[in-house]
């Protein structure tokens, strides 16, 4: 009896499998993981592009979320940043020969090793469902071209933009559950392709980044973004720059510290995007919008004119930070404007308030300033006026480098 009773327990726990490990854990680096695609980041890729597009378009369905390039696969979706549950992994690849890619494409074993042959894309993407067992993974195939599949009743092939697997034709089930079976030497009985997709993406093989501002602006104009963004073409490429720096970031992640460094959640997407929408403008922007406005208010055209001669002295020497003699300048207009603003009348306009500070800076300081033009000092006035430029440090905000141009 009580040894029946002892190999009843052996049976048993050899039928419950141990509970999975966390799935954050699961993310973390292994010695075998492949490094090859962290390392090879350098520069904006097709890859890298769709990533900051699916970063965007997410952000209007998901409340947490988190993104990862080469965090186990091209791309990984988590449903948070913190204690993820679900995982989607991604593997992005261009099709620049054909139009359309054949399943066989996808399940046929690849090229001849020393030992056998590689697996084919489909069974490298399936193995992330066997390494996390236990958790909630799907899987996805993303291209810029469709798919040629079967259809019911259609003799030759159909060209789809989405496939899930599980509603395939039988024949074509059968044929991918069988090459995953065979290539990753498992049982056929334990392939399940129910959660696996095949996904051509809208994102253009050339200029993304005006296809990713367009989304941008599109978030804003449904109020998913609670800020404008007048460059969204920058902020693109800021993002873009964010989401690559991650994940060139390719050192060893022994733990969800390290992992976080590798992935940029829903709250830094927004961050990033603010930071731009809140940059200020150029030194030459804030200068000409300024001048515009001189003309709005019927400035005499030959001020006018001689302010608009000294734009690009103006802007080459704000960029120099050791020019301390404009530093002096603009420090002595500064003080000026505060005066002058105490006194003003508020109904003063950008002309009168540009002329008085001009004046009041230049009887305090008339030696220090005897070989400065007045247009000159008109055009820094009209700099300090609005806020164009930082007295301390002599630049416009990070982000917004000003340019001596046109």
């Amino acid at each position: 009896m009580h040894k029946d009773k002892h190999m009843l327990n052996q049976r048993h726990s050899r039928a419950v499998k141990p509970p999975p490990d966390e799935l954050a854990e699961l993310l973390l680096d292994k010695p075998d993981d492949e490094s090859k695609g962290a390392e090879a980041t350098i520069g904006f890729s097709y890859q890298q592009w769709w990533a900051t597009l699916i970063a965007l378009e997410m952000l209007s369905v998901h409340d947490d979320y988190a993104l990862g390039m080469e965090v186990k696969e091209d791309v990984a979706i988590l449903d948070s940043s913190t204690k993820p549950t679900r995982v989607e992994f991604c593997q992005i690849k261009k099709n620049e020969q054909a139009g359309a890619w054949a399943l066989s494409d996808l399940h046929n074993k690849g090229a001849k090793l020393k030992k056998g042959h590689e697996p084919s894309t489909l069974a490298k993407l399936y193995k992330r469902k066997i390494d996390f067992s236990g958790h909630n993974v799907s899987l996805r195939f993303v291209s810029n071209v469709g798919f040629k599949i079967s259809a019911i009743g259609v003799l030759k092939k159909v060209h789809s933009v989405e496939a899930r697997l599980k509603e395939l034709e039988l024949v074509d089930k059968e044929l991918i559950v069988t090459a995953i079976s065979s290539q990753l030497k498992i049982e056929k009985s334990s392939v399940s392709i129910d959660e696996i997709r095949l996904h051509r993406s809208n994102l253009p093989m050339a200029e993304q980044e005006i296809f990713v501002a367009g989304k941008i602006s599109q978030l804003w104009e449904e109020r998913i973004l609670p800020f404008r963004i007048d460059q969204p073409t920058v902020a693109a490429r800021f993002l873009a720059s964010e989401i690559q720096s991650r994940a060139a970031s390719n050192s060893y992640a022994k733990n969800m510290s390290d992992l976080q460094a590798r992935i940029i959640s829903r709250q830094q997407v927004m961050v990033a995007l603010s930071n731009v929408a809140s940059a200020k403008k150029s030194v030459s922007e804030v200068l000409d919008s300024a001048i515009a406005t001189l003309e709005s208010e019927k400035a005499v055209f030959l001020l006018i004119k001689k302010i608009k001669k000294e734009r690009i002295t103006i802007c080459a020497d704000s960029a120099d930070r050791t020019n301390l003699y404009f530093r002096d300048i603009i420090k002595s207009l500064h003080e000026s404007m505060e005066l002058s603003l105490e006194t003003a009348d508020d109904n003063a306009g950008l002309l009168q308030l540009m002329n008085l500070v001009v004046e009041r800076c230049t009887a305090k300081n008339s030696l220090a300033f005897m070989g400065v033009s007045t247009p000159y000092l008109h055009a820094a006035a009209l700099l300090v006026l609005n806020d164009g430029i930082d007295f301390d440090v002599l630049t416009a905000s990070v982000g917004s480098q000003s340019k001596a141009e046109q």
